[in-house]
């Protein structure tokens, strides 16, 4: 029996293997993987992964911390990245927020540098978009 979102992961899946070119920069696994290698030529390939810390934010919230938030997301990506016999070497991250909030944001990105420094990684960019909802409409 399927459900809804095995239907559309199946959906996802056909989509976007017409993206999959056949030579240079195509991947090298089968989707089904929480990474892919990805073929750079001369038999070498570049690992990419993007994973979040999802149901974890409601769990910071409920507590009032967010300091090790950042440390569980670098963790996940790095796993990813290993289980697919890759060396991590750097990542970039995404904070999506309700509203900026300086001292959340901080706590944050101690934990993303803890969890940098733990993984052995560096931490090369990122983004922090801020929205809010009024009346069901996205203000950005």
């Amino acid at each position: 029996m399927f459900f809804e979102a095995d239907l559309g992961i199946q959906s996802i899946t056909k989509r976007i293997k017409q993206t999959w070119p056949r030579g240079y920069g195509r991947p090298i696994m089968d989707i089904g993987y929480f990474a892919n290698i990805i073929d750079i030529g001369d038999g070498r390939g570049l690992a990419s992964t993007t994973d979040g810390v999802g149901s974890k934010t409601i769990i910071a919230s409920l507590m009032g911390t967010y300091n090790t938030i950042g440390i569980d997301c670098v963790a996940m990506n790095v796993n990813d990245l290993i289980c697919v016999g890759a060396t991590p070497i750097s990542m970039v991250d995404y904070i999506g927020v309700e509203k900026a909030d300086s001292l959340i944001l901080d706590e944050i990105a101690q934990g993303l540098v803890t969890g940098a420094f733990l993984s052995d990684i560096s931490i090369t960019g990122g983004e922090v978009p801020s929205y809010r909802i009024t009346f069901g409409v996205l203000i950005s």
